[in-house]
């Protein structure tokens, strides 16, 4: 009797215990990849004016490949932060995921959409991080196939990841809506913060700040209010 106690009793003890170690995980991955998005606004607003280029210059094989081989170490750190941090975020979904419950579909369709996102972001810095490399490794070929590079960068993988985590946003707020599990704010924070993301879709750039606010929300709740699921 005292040894099934006892194992029922570290059963008991390790589940909130590693729940409340899942929600600091994601908590501390949704500020990572925040303070990317904001540095990457910032990077786009100000220092790229200072040298001269924008964001909207990156589809210029000529332009582009001067300002890869020109900043080197910005332009290799961003995608290998973010190829890392997307990773990160699949501990966000989950953590989310733990906070919504085990039995809702609309929390189930959340992370589905959550990982979706983090995948396409995953695949969106890959592609970012391979075009830099083949800029820096063999110019001629950066210049005769950047196009494509281009096209699957900010045409294809973007917009989908964009669209995939402003569903996750509002899956998510949905299901804390109708089932609890977020602070009934964050859940209406989530929806309208879903709106500004989809509203890059259609050509209000929004989304990275919009993204970033969310996620700093998330991870408030996930780390100063954890609760033992």
């Amino acid at each position: 009797m005292a040894t099934i106690a006892s194992t029922q009793g570290t059963i008991t003890l390790a589940e909130p215990s590693r729940a409340r170690a899942l929600q600091g995980w994601g908590g501390a991955a949704a500020i990572a990849f925040a303070a990317l998005l904001l540095v990457n606004v910032g990077v786009i607003l100000i220092y790229f004016p200072t040298q001269g280029f924008s964001a909207d210059d990156y589809a210029n094989p000529q332009k582009a490949l001067a300002f890869i081989q020109g900043h080197a170490p910005i332009n290799i750190a961003f995608p290998v932060l973010g190829l890392v941090l997307s990773a990160g975020l699949l501990a966000t979904v989950a953590a989310l995921r733990k906070r919504l419950g085990t039995t809702s579909e609309l929390a189930v369709m959340a992370a589905v959409m959550g990982v979706i996102g983090a995948t396409a972001a995953i695949l969106y810095w890959s592609v970012n991080a391979a075009v830099v490399f083949v800029a820096l490794g063999n110019p001629a070929t950066f210049l005769q196939d950047q196009p494509v590079g281009d096209a699957l960068h900010d045409v294809l993988i973007g917009p989908f990841a964009d669209f995939a985590m402003a569903a996750f946003a509002f899956l998510t707020g949905t299901a804390a809506l109708r089932g609890g599990g977020l602070p009934r704010w964050l859940a209406i924070a989530s929806m309208l913060a879903a709106v500004g993301m989809f509203l890059d879709l259609v050509g209000v750039p929004l989304f990275q700040f919009v993204a970033a606010l969310w996620l700093l929300a998330v991870a408030y709740v996930l780390i100063r209010r954890p609760v033992p699921v």
